[in-house]
């Protein structure tokens, strides 16, 4: 499981640097933060042994990740390249899900954050 995954990350960034290298247009448009964290989330849940809103629990040996969510109500859209902000999360995602062992507690929290004009 570990070598088909580390093949996965491999073949996507392989083909993020394609894309990056032939400068592939972005397609810019207005987005809800929370629902690219919900589809994040669910592409996490999909991929790998979490549980949390939504997910059958797969747990084995005791071991699992629990994934909670904090979303912040009525935040702005956004604008930016869907797919990349996805891929870019998902891949944050990934990452902690890796550095936790796959064991443990993931919070994923969207919110407001006052510019302080630094």
């Amino acid at each position: 499981d570990a070598i088909a995954a580390a093949a996965r990350r491999g073949a996507q960034l392989a083909g993020q640097l394609l894309s990056f290298s032939r400068g592939a247009p972005l397609s810019l448009q207005l987005l809800d933060v929370n629902a690219l964290v919900g589809d994040a989330l669910a592409a996490l849940r999909a991929g790998a042994g979490v549980r949390g809103e939504g997910a059958e629990p797969r747990v084995e040996d005791g071991k699992g990740l629990r994934l909670e969510t904090i979303l912040g109500a009525e935040l702005p859209r956004v604008r930016g390249d869907r797919e990349q902000l996805l891929r870019a999360l998902l891949n944050l995602l990934r990452n902690a899900e890796e550095a936790t062992g796959g064991a443990g507690r993931l919070l994923v929290r969207t919110q407001l954050v006052a510019d302080r004009g630094e």
